[in-house]
């Protein structure tokens, strides 16, 4: 800026050095908004970007802290509070380990603790028993990968076992196959009508049915 600044001083031509001026103060602008807004933000931005690390909040009084919801709420409206996730692992109701977790749910934090336990020179447990904030997917794939065996139902395992579950024709484990190498599924309309056919080649994830499944209308289906 500055040697732009010498430029237009220099200029003896009054139009040219006119023209000049106007061109350095359009620049002018541009740095000022750039070095005093800008990049103080970016570098602002980056800065909070590491203090999150895999997380999606933190506090501003307590970094490490994340918010999460607590078991106290005085409140009664779900209020996310800053802490931490603390786990305990018992063997005869004898703590044999324990670790402290960012993570706000139990599902997350069930890995890195047996991690640090496994790391640990006391004996490790030869089974898991767990409730079922711990049940995921993930969660039982890392227990077969590292050899140990576990008691841990999955969040819904209670409720699918219900009378009203099994008999409910909108939940995806209720749909039925009809055909070999392709699944119909019966979905219900705005009016609980049975008379649409979803079509879904065998290997797809009916978990969360998406746009691109096949849709076909048959009326009178059922």
């Amino acid at each position: 800026m500055e040697q732009a600044e010498k430029a237009v001083e220099e200029e003896a031509d009054k139009v040219k050095k006119k023209e000049k001026k106007e061109v350095f103060r359009a620049k002018r602008r541009i740095y000022k908004t750039l070095s005093q807004d800008y990049l103080p933000r970016l570098k602002k931005y980056e800065n909070q970007l590491a203090t999150f690390g895999d997380r999606n909040s933190y506090s501003k009084t307590d970094t490490d802290a994340t918010f999460m919801r607590m078991k106290e709420d005085h409140m009664k409206n779900g209020q996310l509070k800053p802490g931490y996730n603390v786990q305990a692992g018992t063997e005869n109701q004898f703590i044999i380990g324990y670790s402290i977790h960012q993570r706000p749910t139990d599902t997350r934090c069930f890995e890195p603790h047996f991690q640090k336990l496994q790391a640990a020179d006391l004996p490790f447990p030869n089974t898991i028993v767990a409730d079922g904030g711990y049940g995921g997917e993930t969660n039982y794939k890392y227990a077969k990968k590292e050899g140990f065996d576990t008691l841990i139902p999955y969040n819904t395992m209670r409720k699918e076992q219900s009378r009203s579950f099994k008999k409910d024709p909108s939940q995806v484990m209720n749909w039925s196959t009809r055909k070999k190498g392709i699944i119909i599924f019966v979905r219900m309309d705005e009016r609980s009508l049975f008379n649409s056919i979803l079509t879904v080649p065998i290997g797809t994830d009916t978990r969360e049915p998406s746009r691109s499944m096949n849709v076909k209308r048959v009326p009178g289906a059922l």
